[in-house]
């Protein structure tokens, strides 16, 4: 493992080849091998030791497995299948990030909305009615969770509160509300708080339609997808494209 300087200057992780050195790839990709080998096999066959060795090392490489789909010859990190998955992940963000931002702009959920929450638990440990003020929206905490159901609904919703919450603060962070368009199905979250007196001041920065204010989203989808399994995402995927199309319709 090795770091390299992005061209944003950051420094992000990467692989040093043990061959040549150098960063981006590894023994097994490394065109300087490859040249070496096939010079060795052209000037002495392919049972020299070298030559057999690489190919031994070429041969395991091609049999094994892809941990996600379960197919032969290649891994995770060039797996044809996640990446068409993270792709289709990059899609439904897109319409939840779509479909979010319509809803909250038509129940007027924007910053210095008067908003009541139900259920909030105070510092005598009451759950009350207990109005606040939205001061901040947290624009990249609201994107698609990877079951796509309500009780993940991201938290970005920065509010002030009239009470002190049995931690002893004012600030509540609201979830996304409740839409079926954005949650699938019913969510508890349907009933948390309403909107008392709306605020038209609703404004994602540039980008956000188009998810290019998370940084790294394709490794952080992929990660995300990998730990949900094929199996769930394909079912999830379908249901998502079944749904998208009858919409159209």
């Amino acid at each position: 493992m090795a770091w390299k300087k992005g061209d944003d200057g950051k420094y992000v992780r990467t692989v040093r080849c043990s061959y040549c050195y150098e960063l981006g790839h590894n023994r097994s990709t490394c065109p300087e091998l490859k040249k070496y080998i096939d010079k060795l096999r052209k000037e002495n066959g392919d049972h020299t030791y070298s030559v057999a060795d690489y190919d031994r090392m070429k041969k395991k490489r091609s049999n094994r497995s892809c941990s996600y789909c379960k197919q032969k010859g290649h891994n995770t990190r060039s797996c044809p299948v996640l990446k068409k998955d993270v792709d289709t992940e990059y899609n439904i963000n897109k319409v939840y990030r779509a479909r979010v931002y319509e809803h909250i702009k038509s129940i007027g959920l924007g910053i210095g909305a008067l908003v009541k929450v139900n259920h909030y638990m105070t510092k005598g440990y009451q759950r009350e009615e207990v109005l606040g003020f939205v001061e901040q929206i947290i624009w990249d905490r609201i994107r698609s969770s990877s079951n796509g159901y309500g009780w993940r609904s991201p938290h970005a919703f920065v509010t002030s509160m009239q009470k002190e919450s049995y931690t002893g603060d004012r600030k509540e962070v609201l979830n996304v509300p409740f839409h079926p368009e954005t949650h699938g199905n019913y969510s508890y979250d349907n009933e948390r708080y309403e909107v008392v007196n709306p605020s038209s001041h609703i404004n994602p920065p540039p980008g956000w339609f188009e998810l290019e204010d998370i940084p790294d989203l394709d490794k952080e989808l992929a990660h995300s997808l990998k730990s949900e399994g094929r199996y769930y995402v394909t079912a999830r995927h379908e249901e998502f494209e079944a749904r998208h199309l009858s919409e159209k319709e």
